[in-house]
C-alpha cells in the first residue's frame, strides 16, 4: 500500500522548521528558499504569488494579528489578576483607574505585537505599506478609546467631586459637557485617519467652509436642538431624574441629550421631545417643592347645628396645630359656604415634605382624624340626596347634639374663644402635641 499523506504534515513541517531554523533566517533570504522548497514539496499551492506575495504569507498575517491579540489579552488579564490580588489600596488603585482602560491597553499591546511579528515576515513594500496603514488605523482606535475612556473617569470623578461641594447645578451639565467633548474628540480622529489615508485635510476644511451655508441651513433644527440642551443645562429648571408637569403631562425627566430630552410618563412610556421645544415649554418641576398642599372642601349636612360646626370647625384646627407633619403657617379650617346639599368646610394647608409617597401617608391620617372629629361632634358627611323628615332632629343623635351644645357652652363661660381664630396661647399649648402616625 502506498503511503498516504496526512494533511498536518505541511503545519508539522513549517512547526519544526521556524524551532531550528529560527525567525531570522527569513529576513536574511535563506529561510525563505528553505521554507519556499519545503511548500513547493507538500504544499505546493502555499507558494503560489498572489498580488506579489506567496499565499502563506496572506494567511500568515491574519493568523499573526489573531496570536497577537491572543497573547495581548492574556498578558494583560494576568497582570489585572495579579493586581487585584495585591493589598486593598493597590486593588482599589486598579479598579479605579486601571480597570477602565484595559481594553485600550489590550488594542495596543496587539498592535505592537503585529508589528514586531510583521518584521519576520518577507513584505514587501507596497505590502507593508498596507500593513503600516492597518497598524495605524489599530493604534487610532486604541488612543481613541482610551480618551473615550480618560473622558468618562474625568467627568465621574467631577460629578462626584461636584457631589460632595452640594453643587448639583454643575453636576447637571457634565453629562452634555462629556458628549460634546466625546463628539470633539470623534472628530479629531476622523481628521487624523483621512489625513493618514492621503487626504488633503485642508481641501475638505475650505470645502466644508464653501458649502457652510447649506449645511447651516439644512443642519438649522439640529443646531436649534444643541443650544436648546445646552440653556437647559445652564438654565435647569428640570435635571435628570426630576419629576415634573410639561405640555399637561407628567413624567420623569431620564436624558438631556444634544438632540431631544427623555422622558418617563406614569404609564411608562418614552416621550422624546426636542430640546428646543422642550425649552420653551411651561414647565412645573415637582422635584423642588419644599412643601406638598393639602387643599381640600369637606361637606356636612345640613342638619348640623351651629354648635356643632363650631366644634368641628375648632377640633380640625386644633388637630392641624398639633400635627407634627403639617406647617403651621398656615393651616386652617374655614366654614366657607351654604351648597345646595351641605355646609362646606375649606381645609388648607401643607405638608411638611417633599416625598409623594410620604405626602399621601398624612393625608390619609389628616383625613381619617377628620372623619373621626366630624362623629364625634354628632354630625356626618353629606351626599346629594333628598330628604322627608317627619320631626325635628331626625336622621342625628340628639344626645349628641345636647352634649357638643354643653361643651360649647362651658367654653363660652371660661371665655376661651376659638372664632375666628385661636389666640397665641391657645396655639402654642397645642402646637406638635398629637403622636404620628396615629
Amino acid at each position: 500500500m502506498k503511503n498516504r499523506k496526512s494533511g498536518l504534515e505541511p503545519v508539522a513541517v513549517i512547526a519544526v522548521w521556524f524551532m531550528y531554523e529560527g525567525a531570522s533566517d527569513i529576513q536574511s533570504g535563506t529561510g525563505e528558499m528553505e521554507l519556499t522548497s519545503l511548500f513547493e514539496t507538500y504544499a505546493p499551492w502555499l507558494s503560489v504569488k498572489y498580488l506579489g506575495l506567496e499565499v502563506w504569507i496572506w494567511l500568515a498575517l491574519p493568523l499573526l494579528l489573531v496570536s497577537s491579540w491572543v497573547a495581548a489579552r492574556l498578558i494583560v488579564r494576568t497582570g489585572g489578576a495579579i493586581a487585584r490580588g495585591l493589598s486593598g489600596r493597590v486593588r482599589k488603585a486598579y479598579e479605579s483607574l486601571v480597570k477602565p482602560f484595559l481594553t485600550p491597553l489590550e488594542l495596543f499591546m496587539t498592535m505592537l505585537l503585529f508589528t514586531l511579528g510583521g518584521k519576520i515576515l518577507p513584505l514587501t513594500e507596497a505590502a507593508e505599506s498596507y500593513v503600516s496603514l492597518f497598524q495605524m488605523l489599530l493604534g487610532t482606535f486604541a488612543v481613541l478609546l482610551a480618551t473615550l475612556r480618560i473622558t468618562d473617569v474625568v467627568v465621574a470623578r467631577t460629578k462626584d467631586y461636584f457631589a460632595m461641594k452640594n453643587n448639583p447645578g454643575a453636576v447637571a451639565v457634565l453629562p452634555l459637557l462629556s458628549k460634546i467633548l466625546k463628539i470633539f474628540i470623534f472628530i479629531v480622529a476622523g481628521l487624523f485617519l483621512l489625513q493618514n489615508f492621503g487626504f488633503d485635510i485642508a481641501a475638505i476644511i475650505a470645502a466644508l467652509g464653501i458649502g457652510g451655508v447649506a449645511i447651516a441651513l439644512a443642519s438649522q433644527k439640529s443646531v436649534e436642538n444643541l443650544f436648546g440642551g445646552v440653556m437647559l443645562s445652564l438654565d435647569q429648571p428640570v435635571r435628570v431624574g426630576d419629576f415634573c408637569l410639561f405640555n399637561g403631562m407628567v413624567g420623569t425627566i431620564e436624558d438631556i441629550g444634544l438632540r431631544s430630552t427623555k422622558i418617563r410618563t406614569l404609564n411608562r412610556t418614552l416621550v422624546s421631545i426636542p430640546n428646543a421645544e422642550f425649552a420653551g415649554m411651561q414647565l412645573e418641576n415637582f422635584a423642588h417643592r419644599d412643601k406638598i398642599l393639602i387643599h381640600t372642601t369637606i361637606g356636612v349636612r345640613y342638619e348640623t347645628t351651629p354648635d356643632q360646626m363650631r366644634r368641628i370647625i375648632m377640633d380640625i384646627r386644633k388637630m392641624l396645630l398639633g400635627h407634627p407633619m403639617v406647617d403651621k403657617d398656615p393651616a386652617r379650617a374655614r366654614f366657607i359656604n351654604f351648597n345646595d346639599y351641605s355646609l362646606d368646610i375649606e381645609i388648607f394647608s401643607y405638608i411638611k415634605t417633599n416625598d409623594w409617597t410620604t405626602f399621601l401617608e398624612v393625608r390619609e391620617d389628616i383625613f381619617l382624624r377628620i372623619m373621626d372629629i366630624i362623629h364625634d361632634a354628632g354630625s356626618d358627611f353629606a351626599f346629594p340626596s333628598q330628604t322627608i323628615y317627619f320631626e325635628r332632629g331626625a336622621g342625628l343623635p340628639e344626645k349628641t347634639q345636647k352634649s357638643v351644645h354643653k361643651q360649647m357652652e362651658q367654653l363660652r363661660k371660661e371665655n376661651r374663644r376659638f372664632f375666628p381664630d385661636l389666640d397665641d396661647e391657645e396655639k402654642a399649648a397645642i402646637t406638635n402635641t398629637l403622636s404620628y402616625p396615629g
